[in-house]
Formats: C-alpha cells, structure tokens, sequence
C-alpha cells in the first residue's frame, strides 16, 4: 500500500509511505478507534463499556473514506461491522442490526445473543457468523438472510477454535469466504475450512 491509516492521541491521520506527509485527518476522542470496513468506508467507536475480553462502543460514527466526512453517528453497542456498500450489518450485544449504509436507517434487527461472534462475513445472498470460543464451545455457524434477517440454518455442532482472547478494538477479520467454503481462523493459528449449505 502507499498509504495508511494510524492513530495518534488527538486524531486519526491518512499518511503518504513515500514522504511521511499527512493526506487526510479525523478528530479523535481520547477512547475511540477506527475500524476500517473497505476501501470506501470506516467505524469510529467510541469505547466505554468491556465485558470479558471484549470492548463494545457505546457508540458509533460511519466515516466516509472517499469523501473525507462523517456520514452519520448512532448511539448503541456495536462490536463489529461489514458493509456491502449499500448496507451496513454490524453486531451488538444482543442484536445483529442491518441499516442502510447511506443514512443508518434500521432495514431489519434480530435479537441474538453473539457476544464471542467473529467478524461476519457477507456473500450474495446470506450473511454468515460464526459465533464461539473455548470457554464456550456451544457456539455455531449461523446464516442469515442478508435482506430481511431470518435464520437459514445454523450448524451448532461447529464453535471457532480459541485460546487467547481477542478485543474488538484492534480485531481483524478473521473470516473469509472462498468459492462455497468459508475459512475460519482461531486464535491458535488453526484454519477450518467449511462446506456452506445451500440456503
């Protein structure tokens, strides 16, 4: 890459790798952190509220990347979220909420309780989580209509392997879809390649 994103105490700054110079820059509050979601968009949350191993935002703002500005800002617990560029899905402790990405408006929420969920990863028609970790191994892979939020099928019998913890401040995306199969990191360096159902 020629450029990248890093965060300093007072802000969150776009540097140029070549010269060092600062391309862009956001205004930070002393406990916010930006999650970048593609090359078009990004979270900025804001972080008060940890429970075991993990930190969720008492609340969020979408960045717009390409346009240099804050789209809109929403006052709830998010502890990931991936766009399509026309919608955004992001997890809260209790919810998986779909929202249009152009104005936050809720297009559908589920109750659902995925507080050791992974980052979801998003394919044509469905919306795939996997949800567990070794101190609760009862976890599973979910999908979800992407366009209205029912339940497609759930395999309980899969929980992601984990043994150290990971926080939502700093995670990165550590589940990817290749062809029918999705990918599945744990934290100790396995890789589970799963076989998708139809839905």
């Amino acid at each position: 890459p020629k450029s990248m994103w890093a965060a300093f105490e007072d802000g969150f700054r776009l540097i140029d790798l070549d010269s060092g110079s600062i391309l862009r820059s956001v205004e930070r509050n002393p406990d916010s952190y930006m999650f970048l979601l593609n090359d078009e968009y990004a979270l900025i949350k804001n972080v008060n509220e940890s429970g075991y191993c993990t930190s969720y935002a008492k609340s969020f703002t979408l960045y717009s990347l390409k346009d240099g500005k804050k789209l809109w800002s929403k006052e709830d617990s998010l502890l990931y979220g991936v766009t399509d560029n026309e919608r955004l899905y992001y997890i809260s402790k209790s919810k998986i909420i779909c929202v249009d990405i152009h104005t936050g408006n809720i297009n559908w929420e589920r109750e659902f309780q995925l507080e050791n969920a992974r980052v979801p990863v998003i394919t044509d028609e469905e919306l795939l989580v996997a949800n567990g970790n070794i101190s609760y191994p009862s976890g599973g892979l979910f999908s979800f209509n992407k366009f209205n939020g029912e339940l497609n099928y759930q395999d309980v019998n899969y929980a992601p392997k984990t043994i150290y913890w990971t926080t939502g401040r700093f995670d990165w995306p550590i589940v990817c879809k290749s062809g029918s199969s999705m990918i599945v990191a744990g934290d100790n360096g396995n890789l589970d390649l799963l076989e998708l159902k139809q839905p």
